[in-house]
């Protein structure tokens, strides 16, 4: 059919061509047309005095490929926008990436394009008697469909110049979709996932090339679930516990209680603390404790950024009585969940002045006592915010050997009965009141502090056990900043 004809006609084949053009057509239905059309762009080829098909007017079209190539972007131009933006879609899982290997073409059962009627238009054409880029068929009796040639990725331009654009971006998702199945058949260790920014290229590229993950991709590229749910492990170590609140981090703390709300300002969940009556040793009388809220968490640093960034140090009208700082000091450990550390009794004061404007309500520190109520749950035999004494495993103290504050919340089992955490460790805690005899009209801060040091309550990162008591306290002047100092929130309930 090919060299007869052209023999007829006084032209010729070189040698071995005619072989070449029948193994590169294949041996899938349609193959003739792909054929002929080759065909006429060799002929179209031949200068005037030419008679000879030949092998480098052949590989100057890009073979049979770059043939199917030239039509493939001529049906292209047919096609309404919605046809054209699938390209993406259709051609990312038509096509399989790995690291370090070419491109290689894979079989897609056309079930998949079915919600996608761009997608299912791009095929049809790209599968029809004119073009053939594409190939339809069954696998076990389900309709599939494959780009028709290996060679396309090089000899048609447009695939080619999408796979040097794109191409880094499918390994990428082969990759990750690899390791998170290793990811889930090792265990889900927070240490072996990925950074997050690698994790949001690889969301990018799903999102780019219209791609659904599977659960285990889901699971690896957003584990923030998975990693809540092993905190409630109790064999867990100080350091397994701390990777998880770091990769927490990493990926995006989506607690309540220890980023922002949507309107930029801190979200602060609110624990109701029951009435009580405390009796503390440094006075000789007992204190009545109202019900109040406290929050869940210490501040976090991501929520102390959030006053900063409003220019919390630039307006004075936080800082009534106070020296103003010219700038916070930053703290030690800068994760966003972790408890906001370094900052003074003025600073943590003003903090709560800017967030009861803004939310129109009265936020404060705690006082000694209500802190103390709220440890113990207003049970005298608790010496801790658990029952059965000292228990290491419940909260990050000296004994932790971390020496640095920890993502808030990662001990769950060192939870008041009302459900605050990280009441004891972390870091110690600025209360209202002073040591000396209490007033408590004089507790206003809006007054500022009064004569004698202001009162720290919870212990930190390094303290040991007897630190740690509900009951003991820690005093220091109101302007002293330390790694191991935050502070909680407080609020009346009307």
């Amino acid at each position: 059919m090919m060299e007869k004809p052209a023999q007829a006609t006084g032209y010729e084949f070189e040698p071995h061509l005619v072989g070449k053009i029948l193994d590169e057509a294949g041996r899938e239905p349609g193959n003739l047309p792909l054929v002929a059309y080759t065909l006429k762009q060799l002929f179209e080829r031949l200068e005037e005095e030419g008679q000879t098909f030949t092998h480098a007017a052949y590989e100057a079209i890009g073979g049979v490929a770059g043939a199917i190539g030239t039509i493939a972007e001529q049906v292209l131009q047919t096609l309404g926008a919605e046809a054209s933006a699938a390209f993406d879609r259709v051609f990312g899982e038509l096509v399989h990436l790995e690291r370090d290997r070419p491109p290689t073409r894979k079989r897609v059962p056309l079930v998949d394009f079915r919600n996608d009627p761009g997608a299912t238009t791009l095929i049809q054409a790209l599968a029809g008697p004119v073009c053939r880029i594409l190939v339809t068929g069954e696998k076990d009796k389900t309709p599939t469909v494959e780009v028709a040639h290996e060679q396309l990725f090089t000899a048609w331009p447009r695939l080619k110049t999408w796979l040097d654009q794109g191409g880094d971006a499918l390994r990428l998702i082969e990759h990750a979709t690899e390791e998170a199945r290793r990811w889930r058949e090792r265990g889900e260790m927070a240490e072996e996932l990925w950074l997050a920014t690698r994790a949001i290229e690889v969301q990018e590229g799903l999102k780019r090339f219209g791609k659904t993950p599977s659960q285990e991709l889901e699971c690896f590229l957003r584990p923030q679930q998975v990693l809540l749910a092993q905190l409630n492990q109790d064999d867990l170590s100080h350091k397994q516990r701390t990777i998880i609140g770091w990769k927490m981090a990493q990926f995006g703390d989506t607690r309540p209680g220890v980023g922002l709300r949507p309107d930029g300002l801190p979200d602060i969940v609110w624990i109701e603390i029951p009435p009580g009556q405390i009796k503390q040793k440094n006075y000789p009388y007992e204190f009545d404790v109202h019900p109040f809220r406290l929050a869940k968490y210490p501040v976090t640093n991501r929520q102390f950024k959030a006053f900063i960034d409003e220019g919390g140090y630039k307006s004075g009208k936080w800082w009534k009585g106070f020296h103003r700082p010219e700038a916070p000091e930053p703290p030690k450990w800068s994760e966003a969940n972790c408890p906001r550390e370094t900052v003074s009794w003025y600073e943590a004061v003003a903090f709560c002045r800017w967030l009861s404007q803004r939310t129109d309500s009265r936020i404060r520190l705690p006082t000694e006592w209500e802190w103390q109520q709220a440890a113990t749950s207003g049970d005298p035999t608790y010496e801790y915010p658990w029952a059965g004494g000292w228990d290491a495993a419940r909260c990050n103290s000296e004994k932790s050997r971390l020496d640095r504050t920890t993502p808030v919340g990662i001990y769950p089992r060192g939870a008041t009965k009302q459900g605050a955490l990280d009441m004891v460790g972390n870091v110690w805690e600025w209360c209202l009141n002073t040591t000396l005899p209490p007033n408590l009209e004089m507790l206003q801060e809006d007054q500022g502090p009064v004569e004698g040091g202001q009162v720290l309550k919870g212990g930190s990162w390094n303290n040991t056990p007897d630190h740690l008591k509900a009951s003991y306290l820690l005093v220091n002047t109101p302007d002293w900043r330390s790694v191991r100092i935050g502070f909680r929130l407080a609020q009346d309930i009307p």
